[in-house]
């Protein structure tokens, strides 16, 4: 996964800048945020996405498919804030209200945030959104940003979930009753779910917060301005996305998949600002089925890949394809990793300094 803008300066790029950001990042699912156009000034989150000229996104996904054919678009989507100025009064009974009655926002007053529901007029609106991200923009898939929940985890009104609830600590009676946006949006998630993933992939932003979501196997990453947010993404689908803070160049960008797998997690490209000059560790990520976590790797069915040194392998007799990367990023094709065999099993035998990394490819 790579973020890669549908903005007019991106459209100026000429078809070998676009392959080479594409290639070299090794994608083949990218996705277009809502930075262009916008809606007076703030990004087009909610309802007004739709009100749009957003014929840049189907020129920019129609382009990345005839140059790059086997990579798939998609589109920023986002169900639950709404910049638009009449929402607060058309959608007033799916306003997501703080415990003092006022209406949630996402750290500015244009932000307001929603509860979306099959039942509310607000959730059939922003559903509509998907239709627009397929049939307008021309995209194959779409990018669902924080898919559980928005910058608050409750609701302090109708309609109540039935089982939460703050509880006063020195008394252990209810203070008062809430609503976890999770559970009450769920019916909404799990059918726009559904028809995104009928139609192309669906990649989301932050771990499923109930065995219903998790159950419909859609991949997802966690955001990690902080790195141990990683944390949060470990019992499910261990991807990290990259620091949007700190990756200012290539090595940045390397050296924070480094730091991801300490925590045994795999890297998808944050900045569409952060051109790659060449393949990197991500060429031998993906696919990976996950077995088992470990601090400084991640075993997978298919692969390894680590940052650190040890013995290697599946406790089987299958051949090993060795890719090893320097502390810069850049693939060592001379290194030498011996193959070991130990009572019938083969292994491979990697040694490498801090900040290199490796991918073993299970034949």
């Amino acid at each position: 996964f790579a973020f890669l803008s549908a903005k007019p300066d991106v459209e100026q790029w000429s078809d070998e800048k676009l392959v080479q950001f594409i290639r070299n990042k090794s994608a083949n699912v990218v996705c277009a945020s809502i930075d262009y156009p916008r809606y007076k000034g703030n990004y087009a989150h909610g309802t007004v996405f739709r009100a749009l000229d957003l014929s840049n996104y189907a020129r920019h996904n129609e382009r990345v498919r005839r140059l790059c054919p086997d990579v798939k678009t998609q589109v920023y989507f986002h169900c639950y804030i709404d910049v638009g100025d009449e929402s607060p009064t058309k959608y007033a009974d799916a306003r997501t209200l703080l415990a003092n009655g006022e209406q949630a926002n996402y750290g500015k007053p244009a932000d307001r945030i929603f509860l979306p529901t099959l039942d509310n007029q607000f959730g059939r609106d922003i559903g509509k959104n998907i239709d627009a991200i397929f049939d307008v923009c021309k995209a194959d898939g779409v990018y669902w940003d924080e898919l559980a929940y928005s910058a608050y985890k409750y609701h302090y009104g109708e309609p109540w979930d039935g089982c939460s609830g703050d509880i006063d600590p020195q008394t252990g009676k209810l203070v008062r009753k809430k609503t976890s946006v999770t559970l009450a949006s769920q019916p909404f998630l799990i059918y726009n779910m559904k028809r995104i993933m009928a139609r192309g992939p669906l990649m989301a932003n932050g771990a499923p917060h109930t065995r219903t979501m998790a159950d419909l196997h859609y991949q997802t990453f966690v955001e990690t301005a902080s790195i141990s947010n990683c944390l949060r993404a470990v019992l499910y689908s261990p991807v990290a996305l990259g620091d949007h803070i700190s990756e200012r160049k290539e090595i940045d960008a390397y050296r924070w998949m480094t730091s991801a797998l300490d925590f045994g997690c795999l890297y998808s490209w944050y900045s569409a600002g952060v051109a790659v000059d060449a393949p990197t560790l991500t060429q031998y990520m993906f696919p990976t089925t996950p077995i088992e976590l470990r601090e400084g790797f991640l075993i997978g069915r298919e692969r390894i890949v680590t940052n650190r040194s040890g013995l290697f392998g599946w406790g089987d007799q299958s051949a090993h394809e060795v890719h090893v990367f320097n502390d810069e990023g850049r693939e060592v094709p001379d290194f030498k990793a011996p193959t070991v065999t130990q009572n019938g099993k083969t292994y491979t035998e990697l040694r490498i300094a801090e900040g290199w990394t490796a991918a073993i490819l299970r034949k």
